[in-house]
């Protein structure tokens, strides 16, 4: 899959260098911006498996060892004709896709990195996703014969894939690995950069207006200019310099020892709930 962000690029290079470059070679090093209208509608759920979701909690699990494509497509599914019988139940053998997924989260996990390992495949790409059933057919139970990492177990077989949209990537550790993929954390890094920018900013101190405050405290250019259209009043920019830099009795001395006498005689705190009010932080500007 192509990048689709910058800072998932650097990510990536930054932590799996081979898979950045692989990427890079296939796609190439420019992220992608899909419009929104050609986009397909996502949910929470889709993020993290603590997230809401219409179609239900997370009840079952899928490794796999290409996660990208299954985070891209979801999971296509497997011809049941080219497995065992032992490996598929009887209702489902005349299908011409079907899925698997276990309960067990660990097992998925270990099952897909033997797998990696047994076909050579770049254990970068291995990872976990979790089945949320909402909408999907109701699984076939298989018992799992011996002789394989669910061998004891009981399965849940489906007819066909299961969409993208019932799946969510799992972070978790293990033994030979801090997490399920590194291409599950870069995408927990696109995650991660869609709700800081949905965030709404904190204010750097009560009362902020961005129009007409400096971020420091005190006016900025544009509401002095403001100040001065609406009263006719001249003010001058706050004197910022350290007063033990300014000459004694200059001009810049004795505005900057003014200011703070007058601001601060005002009535009204300095602070509130452990941020400056507009009075503390003009006083703070000034060096009062």
């Amino acid at each position: 899959m192509p990048f689709r962000s910058e800072k998932q690029r650097r990510f990536l290079h930054a932590t799996q260098p081979k898979l950045a470059q692989k990427w890079e070679k296939k796609y190439g090093s420019k992220s992608i911006a899909v419009k929104k209208s050609m986009m397909r509608q996502t949910e929470l759920g889709e993020f993290h498996e603590d997230f809401p979701s219409s179609l239900g909690p997370v009840v079952e699990y899928h490794g796999t060892y290409d996660m990208p494509s299954v985070l891209e497509q979801g999971i296509r599914g497997g011809d049941p004709r080219r497995r065992s019988r032992h490996y598929v139940p009887d209702a489902l053998r005349d299908r011409e896709r079907i899925s698997y997924t276990t309960p067990d989260r660990e097992l998925a996990l270990r099952f897909a990195q033997e797998r990696a390992k047994k076909l050579g495949l770049p254990e970068g790409d291995v990872g976990v996703v979790g089945v949320r059933a909402g909408d999907l057919s109701a699984p076939v139970s298989q018992a799992e014969p011996s002789g394989g990492v669910f061998a004891g177990t009981q399965s849940n077989v489906r007819s066909g894939g299961i969409p993208r949209a019932n799946l969510t990537p799992i972070t978790m550790k293990s033994e030979s690995c801090d997490c399920c993929s590194p291409t599950t954390q870069a995408f927990g890094v696109l995650v991660t950069d869609y709700f800081e920018k949905g965030k709404k900013k904190s204010k750097p101190f009560h009362g902020y207006n961005p129009k007409r405050h400096h971020k420091k405290g005190g006016l900025s250019a544009a509401g002095r200019a403001k100040f001065k259209r609406e009263t006719g009043a001249n003010l001058k920019p706050p004197v910022t310099t350290k007063p033990s830099k300014l000459k004694p009795g200059s001009k810049r001395a004795k505005r900057r020892k003014s200011f703070c006498a007058r601001m601060g005689g005002m009535k009204g705190p300095t602070s509130k709930d452990g941020k400056l009010t507009p009075k503390g932080a003009a006083l703070k500007r000034w060096n009062c």
